[in-house]
């Protein structure tokens, strides 16, 4: 018989109650592993989520920005009727499997209109609203905003017989079918009641001068270059030059010069119909042709060369023996004109040359572009 309190029955007591501490400890250590387990597993879930929800975000708002950047590539013909304030839906499209947009445009000047594009991804409630400014040429404002047969950076010189004449704005250009010019006369009425042109204007020497005109409304776009002639709008003179046809002596066309693209956008030499031009110097002596003539240099118009449209040029334009010019004549540098030479006012011709569709595909504006004031309708 064992004595109470032995050293086996105390050993006995002492692995029981070792035991029992282990299994509680097992048994929180497997509750804390679930724990841990769940909230993984709840993590996981919620980054899946999270996701899946940014990817139907991103989709929605690639679909805007789809539809925005598609816009420009076809613009609807409605956009041009619109009055300043009024707006009209773009094309809606379908993208891919999950992508859906819709466009609307808003005119908010002549040339420049409000893009706002929606985005949705479908199914689910995923959607984003981009907006853009975008510019796009207008013949009437481009020739209201230069109500002038000649502009120069450089001055004017009439000698020996030459002329410069803007009191016919009803003049069909040499050669020209005059059905061509009738569809325009109304237009040309509203831009000059008075029936004139004037002659001359210089630029002004600041190349940024204020967006706002003194009655407060704003001026037509420009893209300026100081020390060079303003190209047409957004377009500056240098765009113009890299997608010209240049042209010879007696204003052909130049195959030699175009067996490349000239810039990294792949614009091959003549991609834009109606434009012509070339850099440097530029003599032309004979031949007839219509459209744009830019040149990133001087100007050298004799023989009995005619042209109708817009000449801009950053140098000097010099007209001699019998040159004429129908149209508009802008120079950064002097314009020289003598001899039997003449410049004269055309508002069909410098209208109709401006019809390119080239010339007139929407650009977007810059980020951060100053607009002015919108309308609250």
């Amino acid at each position: 018989m064992r004595a109470a309190g032995s050293p086996l029955e105390g050993g006995i007591r002492v692995a029981s109650g070792s035991r029992g501490a282990a299994l509680a400890l097992l048994l929180l250590l497997i509750a804390a592993l679930s724990g841990l387990g769940t909230g993984v597993l709840t993590l996981a879930r919620r980054q899946a989520l999270a996701a899946r929800t940014t990817a139907w975000v991103l989709q929605a708002r690639l679909a805007a920005e789809s539809g925005s950047r598609g816009l420009l590539g076809a613009w609807p013909t409605d956009a041009d009727w619109l009055a300043v304030g009024e707006r009209v839906r773009g094309p809606s499209r379908t993208l891919g499997e999950s992508g859906v947009t819709s466009t609307t445009i808003r005119r908010l000047s002549a040339e420049l209109f409000l893009v706002y594009a929606v985005g949705r991804r479908t199914p689910g409630p995923a959607t984003s609203r981009v907006a853009s400014a975008v510019w796009a040429l207008a013949p009437a404002s481009r020739v209201a905003a230069r109500r002038v047969v000649v502009a120069s950076g450089g001055g004017l010189t009439v000698e020996d017989g030459g002329r410069v004449d803007g009191t016919d704005t009803h003049s069909v250009p040499t050669g020209w079918d005059p059905g061509r010019c009738a569809p325009l006369w109304q237009e040309v009425d509203s831009l000059f009641p008075t029936g004139e042109m004037a002659a001359y204007e210089a630029f002004p020497s600041d190349p940024s001068p204020s967006p706002w005109r003194p009655d407060g409304t704003l001026r037509p776009f420009e893209a300026r270059t100081l020390g060079q002639t303003p190209g047409l709008g957004r377009i500056p003179l240098d765009t113009l030059v890299n997608v010209a046809a240049p042209i010879g002596p007696t204003m052909e066309p130049d195959a030699a010069a175009c067996d490349a693209p000239i810039d990294a956008s792949g614009l091959a030499c003549g991609r834009a119909p109606g434009i012509w031009g070339g850099s440097g110097r530029l003599e032309v002596s004979g031949g007839a042709a219509s459209g744009v003539l830019a040149v990133d240099g001087d100007l050298l118009f004799g023989g009995d060369a005619h042209f109708s449209g817009w000449i801009l040029a950053s140098g000097d334009v010099d007209l001699r023996g019998d040159a004429r010019v129908e149209g508009v004549v802008r120079a950064g540098g002097s314009v020289r004109i003598e001899g039997r030479a003449v410049a004269a006012a055309s508002p069909c011709a410098a209208l109709a040359v401006l019809q390119s569709a080239w010339l007139r595909s929407p650009r977007k504006m810059p980020e951060f572009s100053h607009l002015g004031p919108l309308s609250e309708s």
